[in-house]
């Protein structure tokens, strides 16, 4: 018992931190590095993602509301693409709908 009472005193300290980095993040669809994404998906409005490029590399991290009403941090990597960007997108689109659907 003893070792769950810091754990308890410190959650709503912990909390306030991680919403106001929530609320920081770019909105899937609708802001940000994010905003030409997921447009019209089930994504859009329900991600809420930092991305990061560079040369043939692709990846967004942060987290996702599900429609079971639990949210899910994620990271997704794609390296070393052959196809251009545009057939890259609707990819990940696709793996955000699915997390979105959990």
């Amino acid at each position: 018992m003893p070792r769950r009472l810091p754990l308890r005193v410190s959650a709503p300290i912990l909390a306030k931190p991680f919403d106001t980095f929530y609320k920081s993040l770019p909105v899937v669809g609708q802001s940000g590095t994010v905003s030409s994404i997921g447009r019209g998906s089930a994504a859009e409005g329900a991600i809420r993602a930092k991305s990061g490029t560079l040369d043939r590399i692709r990846n967004y991290s942060g987290h996702v509301n599900a429609r079971s009403g639990k949210r899910y941090a994620f990271t997704i990597f794609v390296n070393n693409y052959t196809d251009d960007l545009y057939s890259v997108k609707p990819k990940i689109v696709r793996i955000w709908n699915k997390m979105v659907a959990l």
